[in-house]
């Protein structure tokens, strides 16, 4: 994937990246044989969740319904920056940079 570089870049200035699923393709709630087959299918490095109850996704939808949903979410919680949909790598580096300065 694209971003994956991108994440570890920042890896050592305190940045994480997680995925969290929604639900499965058949729309049922994920479990772990999900988040297993998402990040084997996507060769991602980094963690891949489950929201099986969709407590996530009832807190952070806010009115909109589509996915993907990008965050970018501070230590204590704070979303620091939404996108929905995907984002140039870009677009994301730049909103990598902010959040970090936060941190300052």
């Amino acid at each position: 994937m694209p971003h994956e570089l991108l994440f570890q870049e920042y890896g050592e200035q305190g940045f994480t990246k997680a995925t969290v699923l929604k639900g499965d393709a058949d729309f049922e709630p994920a479990d772990l044989a999900d988040a297993q087959e998402w990040k084997t299918h996507f060769e991602l490095t980094h963690p891949v969740l489950y929201d099986e109850d969709k407590t996530a996704w009832a807190e952070w939808k806010r009115d909109v319904n589509s996915l993907p949903q990008l965050f970018l979410v501070d230590g204590s919680g704070t979303i620091r920056w939404r996108k929905i949909g995907t984002a140039p790598e870009e677009t994301l580096r730049e909103a990598i940079e902010e959040s970090l300065g936060h941190l300052d």
